[in-house]
C-alpha cells in the first residue's frame, strides 16, 4: 500500500490529501503545471510543414511531499484522486501524438505607381506611394518565411494616347522588366526595396488598372502555387488609361473589350469574380487618398469576396489591415482529428480537453465532451484515442486553436463556449 501511495504523490505533486496542512490552510490548491502544446513555426518555401506538438512525458506537479495518511485517497492506474472533503488535487498534461501543420500562403500585389501616387498623404509627412510601400513591407515581415509573393506594377510604360508602348498595352507581364515574379518572401522583400531605387523616372503616367488585372490573371494561371492565395491591389483613384483597340493582344474576349480608345467594361471586376469562383482567391483593394467614393474599386472588392474596398484612415491603419489580409493566407491547424493518448488514462472520467484559441493563446479553455449537438469529442473504449467531432474538428483543422492539450486530474478552467447554431 505504501508503494501505491508513493505513485500517487509522484503524479500529483503531493497535493491530494485532505490531511495535508498546506491544503487545509490555504483552501484548495493546485499544483497543475502550465500547458505544453503545439505551436506553429516558420517554414521556408511553399508547402505543408509539420511540427511536433511539444508534448513530452507527463508533466509533474510540485516537489514530492511526505505520503499522506493511508486511506486518505483512492488510486487507479496512472492517476490518483483524493477522497478528502476539500477535494484538493493537482493535474498533469498527457502525452499525445498531436501535431500542428503550417501551410504557407501566396500573395500577388497589384501596385499603382502612377505619378499621382507621389502626392502627399495629408497629415502623415509622407507620400501615398512611400506609405503604401512601407506598410506592405511591415505587414509581410513577420510572415516572410511562410509566403510566396509576386508584384505587378502599373504602368511599366507610359500610358499616353498615340504613344507606342508594350505590345497590347502599358503593363508588362509578371516576368517582364520592372515586375517581380513569384518568389519566397525574403527574396521578394529585397526585390521590393530594390524596385523603388531602380524604377526609371517618367514612365509612371496613367492608371491602366484593367491591363494590370489581365496581367495578374496570366500570372496566376501560369504559376504553380500551393496553399491559399490572395490578391491585394493598391491605387489612389479610378482607372484613367485604357489600351487601344480594346486591349490589343491581352486576350480580352468578345463582349469584354471596348471600341478603339474606349474603356473596357470593368475587366478587373470580372477577373476578381473569376478568381474567387474558380480558384478561391480573394481580392482586396486598398484605396489610398484620392480613391474615396470610386465605385469601380468597391465593385472589384465585392466581386473578389472582400465586401468593400479598404480606405485606411492613416498609415498605421493601413499596416494593420494589410497584416490581417496577409495572415489569412498562412493556414495552421491540427493534422488530424484523431489523437492518440500515451499512456492511456486509467480513470477516463478524469481526462479533460483544453484548447488555446489563436486569438487568445494565453488562456486555456476546457471543452465539454458534448459541446453542442454538432460538436464535441469522444474517447475510445480502451481510452487510447480521442476523436474530435463535428464543428470542433473543423475548427481544429482550420487553425482556430493555437494549442490542443489533454489535462489529467483536477482541472479548473473556463469553458469553451459552444458554437453558434447553424441557421
Amino acid at each position: 500500500m505504501r508503494g501505491l501511495v508513493g505513485l500517487c504523490v509522484l503524479f500529483l505533486g503531493g497535493a491530494c490529501s485532505a490531511a495535508d496542512p498546506a491544503g487545509s490552510a490555504g483552501g484548495r490548491t493546485s499544483n497543475r503545471p502550465g500547458p505544453v502544446g503545439a505551436a506553429g513555426g516558420a517554414a521556408a518555401g511553399n508547402g505543408a510543414n509539420t511540427e511536433p506538438s511539444g508534448f513530452g512525458n507527463p508533466t509533474m506537479g510540485s516537489a514530492m511531499q511526505p505520503p499522506p495518511p493511508a486511506g486518505s485517497m483512492a488510486c487507479s492506474e496512472g492517476f490518483c484522486g483524493p477522497t478528502g472533503a476539500d477535494a484538493d488535487c493537482g493535474s498533469f498534461i498527457v502525452n499525445t501524438d498531436v501535431e500542428m501543420t503550417v501551410t504557407p500562403g501566396n500573395l500577388l500585389v497589384i501596385f499603382d505607381q502612377s505619378a499621382s501616387m507621389t502626392e502627399p498623404w495629408p497629415a502623415t509627412g509622407t507620400t501615398k506611394l512611400e506609405a503604401a510601400q512601407r506598410a506592405l513591407s511591415t505587414a509581410l515581415m513577420p510572415l516572410k518565411d511562410l509566403l510566396t509573393v509576386g508584384a505587378i506594377f502599373l504602368p511599366t510604360t507610359a500610358c499616353v494616347p498615340g504613344r507606342p508602348g508594350l505590345p497590347g498595352g502599358s503593363v508588362a507581364p509578371i516576368t517582364g522588366q520592372g515586375q517581380i515574379p513569384f518568389m519566397p518572401g525574403p527574396q521578394f522583400l529585397t526585390a521590393w526595396d530594390m524596385h523603388w531605387t531602380t524604377m526609371p523616372p517618367g514612365l509612371a503616367i496613367g492608371t491602366p488598372l484593367q491591363e494590370a488585372f489581365i496581367r495578374a490573371d496570366e500570372a496566376l494561371t501560369s504559376a504553380t502555387l500551393t496553399g491559399a492565395t490572395i490578391v491585394v491591389a493598391f491605387t489612389d483613384g479610378a482607372p484613367n488609361c485604357f489600351s487601344e483597340n480594346g486591349g490589343g493582344g491581352l486576350g480580352i474576349g468578345p463582349g469584354i473589350g471596348g471600341l478603339p480608345g474606349q474603356p473596357m467594361s470593368e475587366v478587373e471586376v470580372e477577373r476578381a469574380g473569376q478568381w474567387l469562383a474558380m480558384k478561391e482567391i480573394k481580392t482586396y483593394v486598398v484605396g489610398l487618398p484620392g480613391a474615396q467614393g470610386v465605385q469601380v474599386l468597391n465593385d472589384i472588392a465585392v466581386s473578389g469576396g472582400t465586401m468593400s474596398y479598404i480606405v485606411p484612415e492613416n498609415t498605421m491603419d493601413l499596416e494593420a489591415k494589410l497584416r490581417s489580409a496577409v495572415e489569412e493566407t498562412v493556414k495552421r491547424g491540427l493534422d488530424s482529428c484523431r489523437i492518440t493518448l500515451d499512456p492511456a488514462p486509467g480513470a477516463p472520467e478524469k481526462l479533460h480537453l483544453v484548447v488555446f484559441e489563436a486569438t487568445d493563446p494565453a488562456t486555456g479553455l476546457e471543452v465539454d465532451r458534448k459541446l453542442s449537438d454538432d460538436a464535441g469529442w469522444t474517447l475510445s473504449a480502451d481510452a487510447t484515442t480521442v476523436e474530435l467531432t463535428g464543428r470542433l474538428c473543423e475548427d481544429a483543422l482550420a487553425g482556430r486553436f493555437e494549442k490542443v492539450t489533454f489535462e489529467y486530474g483536477c482541472v479548473d478552467r473556463p469553458p469553451l463556449p459552444p458554437p453558434p447554431p447553424v441557421l
